[in-house]
Order: structure tokens, then C-alpha cells, then sequence
């Protein structure tokens, strides 16, 4: 995973994927007739929560994790993206744990987050 190799989430894959994701979810609001899924999910692509934790404490969420987290929510929704980011938290709590425990990395370490938020997505689609 990129995020795991070099703690980065580049703007060529982030960036494109907004109005990427935009126009999947239009399309499917018009065929589908479900225009308040696509209002759900254009609220969950400006939900700025992981804006606001990057703006409070710079080195501990980077911006990448923050543009991720606005296709996201855009790809899950309101409300289903608060599970989504709970789990992804969960599971990053987890996984250092062990590697804590395991000593493989210290509590100086830092450890990329968009993957966790990618699962925590996955699992957030899984279980709605």
C-alpha cells in the first residue's frame, strides 16, 4: 500500500477521485431515483473532522489522510461514515498495540493512518 511504503497519500490518487466518486453517486442518484443517498453523501464528503484533528495536531494526521477522508464519506455517507472512522481509529489502536507489545514500534513511531481509514470504510460498507 502506498500509505504503508512511504507514509504518503499522493494528490494524483486523492485528488482525481472526488469527481470521480461525484459522478458515480450522481449517476446513480438519477437512476436509481435516491437523490437523498446523494445528499447523504455529498455531507459526508465535507464532513471536516479529520480536517480539523490534522489542524490541531499537524504532525499526528496528514493532509493526505484529510483529502482521503472527503472521498470517503462522500463514498459512504451520512451517517455510515461515523462507523466507518470509528473503526479505522479501532483498528489503528489495535494494530499499535500489538506492535507496541510485539516491539516493533515504539511510542515515538508513526504509522500511516489511510489505510486503517480504508478499511475502516470496507468494514463500514460490510456491516450497512
Amino acid at each position: 500500500m502506498i500509505g504503508t511504503a512511504v507514509h504518503r497519500l499522493p494528490d494524483v490518487l486523492t485528488l482525481p477521485a472526488y469527481p470521480l466518486v461525484l459522478l458515480l453517486l450522481t449517476v446513480a442518484a438519477l437512476t436509481g431515483g435516491t437523490f437523498g443517498a446523494l445528499g447523504r453523501a455529498v455531507l459526508g464528503g465535507l464532513a471536516f473532522v479529520y480536517r480539523v484533528l490534522e489542524f490541531v495536531n499537524p504532525a499526528g494526521m496528514g493532509f493526505g489522510d484529510v483529502k482521503l477522508s472527503g472521498v470517503i464519506g462522500m463514498a459512504l455517507g451520512w451517517p455510515v461514515l461515523l462507523f466507518g472512522a470509528a473503526f479505522a481509529f479501532i483498528l489503528s489502536a489495535v494494530v499499535s498495540l500489538v506492535l507496541l507489545l510485539l516491539r516493533k514500534v515504539t511510542l515515538k513511531s508513526a504509522l500511516p493512518f489511510g489505510p486503517f481509514m480504508l478499511l475502516g470504510a470496507f468494514a463500514a460498507v460490510l456491516v450497512s
